[in-house]
């Protein structure tokens, strides 16, 4: 018997199994793809490494992901070591440098002096704040409580960007603050994993191996319970008994695995109304480097739309002489499955591609075009902050956990299911103590 079954082998699968696995507890992986890492899986084309999407690892060294490959003795191999290109923004039809301290927003030249006092007011007043006091109010009510000045509203749609909350009129404050008080304190904003996700995924993968099972193309039909508690699990017909379950996908997807009358009407309401969020990926393999190309791009002109140049950071994502580029155009969720809305969204990222970079579609090799419904399980809105989402420990059924990016841990995107590993670790190995 295993003492632990884990469903799903994205980011917070693999970062709960192996912190379990280093621990000496006997689990099992089910992951019913026929590849590891989910949302962070990586692929190969024509000698380029292409995430699934844009990724960011936040704070680097100081961030979650670091922090669960520290307690298993390993450690992230950061491309650049670590440090952020320069970045840029385009903040009424020029592009600007990115300011990357409490100086840098001080003497950008996006605002004017005034507004750059403005902007200080805001920034003083979320480090001062308790994010817990703010969860509840959106970002723009924040700043709009120092502040009437539309530059600064536009401009502080970097920090809500930033914790990929499209709105600045949704986005949660206390979301915002949480990052900007953390970001200031890290030795880095952002930093890229050498050879992208997949270096994260296979040093999760190894440990987990080094005693435990992985099984990939394993459905889990049913999870199976005795009397309130977790019994197992039933995957491709066979009941395979366990202590605890953890379930890693966004809760959205617990519908089919749990009878309805195992869990209250209120659960079933908040999982069913849960946002995600979504956006078209479009990665592209350039014959040869596109100039002026740095860090990141990114669009306060209207829609949400970003890109970056990866392999400028980190050579061995493109072959000797190429380039990879990769864009995104954060859409709204409910219509990332309208064929004709998506369209023209794909159509309004290529035009500022082109605009942005004079002569880019002249150096294209290839180009791949994804649409994704779920980005993050959770959109960072008032309603779906910290405090809103569901705890890791289910209250309704014993040994049943939830590790993944939809449940109450902090930070943003996949930096919620390393921070859900984290503390999932202690309250799992509490549980099987009782046994």
């Amino acid at each position: 018997m295993y003492e632990v079954i884990v469903i799903g082998a994205g980011y917070g699968g693999l970062a709960i199994a192996a912190l379990l696995a280093r621990r000496g507890h006997r689990v099992l992986v089910c992951e019913q793809n026929k590849v590891l890492g989910g949302r962070a899986r990586s692929d190969e084309h024509d000698g380029f490494i292409l995430d699934w999407g844009l990724h960011v690892n936040r704070f680097g060294d100081a961030g979650p992901a670091a922090e669960v490959l520290r307690r298993l003795g390993e450690r992230i191999e950061w491309a650049g070591e670590g440090r952020a290109e320069r970045s840029l923004v385009q903040f009424n039809g020029r592009l600007y440098p990115r300011p990357d301290s409490v100086g840098g927003y001080l003497t950008t030249p996006m605002l004017s002096w005034p507004d750059r006092l403005r902007l200080m007011a805001v920034l003083l007043r979320a480090l001062r704040a308790r994010p817990e006091d703010w969860y509840a109010v959106t970002w723009a009510h924040f700043v709009r409580r120092t502040t009437h000045s539309p530059a600064v509203l536009k401009l502080c749609r970097l920090f809500n960007y930033a914790i990929y909350a499209p709105d600045i009129e949704v986005a949660s404050a206390g979301e915002v603050i949480y990052f900007v008080q953390h970001a200031l304190k890290a030795p880095a904003v952002t930093a890229q994993p050498v050879g992208g996700t997949g270096q994260i995924i296979r040093k999760l993968e190894e440990v987990i191996r080094e005693g435990d099972e992985v099984r990939l193309g394993c459905k889990v039909d049913r999870i199976l319970l005795d009397e309130g508690c977790v019994a197992g699990v039933l995957a491709d017909g066979e009941e395979i008994t366990a202590q605890a379950v953890v379930f890693t996908p966004p809760l959205q997807r617990l519908f089919r695995l749990v009878p309805d009358e195992a869990l209250p009407t209120e659960f079933w309401e908040y999982a069913a109304n849960l946002e995600p969020t979504a956006c078209i990926a479009y990665d592209f393999g350039l014959r040869e480097p596109v100039p002026g190309s740095s860090g990141s791009v990114i669009s306060l002109d209207g829609a949400f739309l970003m890109g970056s140049f990866p392999s400028n950071c980190d050579p061995s994502l493109a072959p000797e002489g190429m380039q990879l580029a990769s864009f995104l155009n954060a859409v709204p969720a409910r219509d990332a499955t309208k064929k004709p809305v998506m369209d023209a969204e794909t159509m309004r990222l290529r035009r500022w591609i082109a605009e942005t970079f004079p002569g880019f579609f002249d150096r294209v090799l290839w180009e791949r075009r994804l649409v994704i419904p779920l980005v993050d399980g959770v959109h960072l809105r008032v309603g779906q902050a910290y405090p809103d989402r569901h705890p890791i420990a289910s209250p309704h059924i014993h040994g049943l956990f939830f590790v993944g990016d939809t449940v109450a841990a902090p930070a943003c995107s996949a930096d919620i299911a390393f921070n859900a590993a984290l503390e999932a670790e202690g309250l799992i190995e509490e549980y099987l103590l009782q046994w």
